[in-house]
Formats: C-alpha cells, structure tokens, sequence
C-alpha cells in the first residue's frame, strides 16, 4: 500500500453545517477531512463558507502556521480556527480553514449531529455478543458478573467489555455527574463504584454503529484496584 503523505485533506461528499452561540456559521458543500496524523482528523472548509469573523490570535507558531478567533456577534472561540499547511495536492491550503471541534457549539453532516471530532473513515467500531464469562472486581468485590457481555472493538482503541444492566450490583455504585461525547459512540454518562473514584459508563443513545452496547456498562481495567477477569482468567492487554 503507498504511503499517505501527511498533512492531507480528502475531499467529504456530504454538506457540512455548524452553529455557534445560535448564529449559524458554516454551510459547506466542498468540506475536507484534514489529516496531521492518521486517526484524528479535522474539518477544513472553504474561507468562503464560513460566515464567522476570522480574527487573529497570536503570532504564528514555530512553523509559520496562523490561528485564528472564530467570532460571532455573541460568541468568540479563541484560537479554534488554523491555516491549514501545505502542500496538499489539488487543494490550496490558502483558500480553507481548519476549524477545531470547539469551534462550534453544534455540528450537522446532512441533518446528522456530529459528536465531538469528525469521524474518520479508516476507524471502525465493532459490537460483537458474546456468551463469556466476564466480571469486574473493584478492590476484590463484584461489581458486575454476566454470561452475556459484549465487547466493543474499536481502532486504536483498548478493547472494552460491555455488561448488562441486570448483571451489576447497583446498590454499590453511586450517581456521577461525568458526561463524554465520543463521535463514534455518541454521548456516555457514568456513575462511581461507592467509596472509590473508579468509574463505570455507559452509552444510553449509542450511534448507529455502537448499538450493541445501548444501556450496558464498561469498566476501564488499567485504573488501580480494577480487576477484569474473562473466563475466569485476569485480562491483562497486550
């Protein structure tokens, strides 16, 4: 397979629009996936799509590249917009901009909401059920035990075992205000296993490509006093 130089931007087929502070500031229909590495993209757009006001921010960093304010009438995101560097094939990097998720407050491919980041078209997400045995141990208690768990395979992306609800002891857990947005998965919330700052999510809404996991809980096995144990057999990631 050739090399895929870096920076690059690869052309997206489907209209981009984005909101900030309720004023509507991008409407694209020649949007770009703009590459600095391979697995987490940025929106580049045409200058002449963004209807926000562009006002510099700062001096150029260590390679000359210009940030910018992305600015409404009510709203100003300091330094959420870049020059893109070049050279980028057949795209002037003088002509779009490269704008940060926080660049704006909502998000649509088509009428599609966008969590967080751009997806990128090389990651996949994989919900695959299983009949393993699989249990998490919190400082050497149980916190949840099941036969029926499914495990979510996602690239560049520890493997995460996912557990139903019935199968976990919720009266050792308490409430947790944490909210992450993943632009795979979708919007995650979490609880705390009690006396303990080890935590459990869950993705109540998942995206299309996560629904095997709507409403199960996974754990992190790398936080200390976290245990998985699949098929009675410690996991430990290679």
């Amino acid at each position: 397979m050739p090399e895929r130089r870096l920076p690059r931007a690869e052309p997206v087929y489907q209209r981009l629009r984005a909101w900030l502070g309720g004023q509507q500031i991008l409407d694209s229909r020649k949007a770009y996936l703009y590459f600095e590495d391979e697995h987490h993209p940025l929106w580049a757009v045409p200058r002449r799509d963004l209807h926000a006001t562009l006002e510099p921010h700062g001096s150029a960093d260590a390679t000359g590249t210009k940030r910018w304010t992305v600015a409404t009438d009510s709203v100003r995101r300091h330094g959420a917009a870049r020059q893109a560097a070049g050279p980028l094939g057949n795209v002037d990097p003088n002509q779009i901009v490269v704008l940060c998720p926080d660049a704006a407050d909502l998000w649509l491919e088509e009428d599609q909401p966008v969590y967080g980041a751009p997806k990128n078209p090389h990651h996949r997400v994989d919900v695959l059920d299983s009949s393993r045995e699989v249990r998490f141990d919190v400082d050497g208690i149980a916190i949840a035990d099941t036969s029926r768990p499914a495990l979510l395979i996602e690239t560049g992306v520890v493997p995460r075992w996912y557990v139903p609800p019935a199968d976990v002891a919720w009266d050792r857990l308490a409430p947790d205000t944490t909210r992450t947005v993943c632009q795979y998965k979708g919007e995650a919330r979490y609880c705390r296993v009690e006396g303990t700052a080890v935590q459990l999510w869950s993705y109540p809404h998942p995206d299309a490509e996560a629904a095997g996991i709507a409403g199960m809980l996974a754990i992190a096995g790398e936080v200390p006093g976290v245990a998985i144990y699949v098929d009675s057999t410690r996991e430990v990631h290679r």
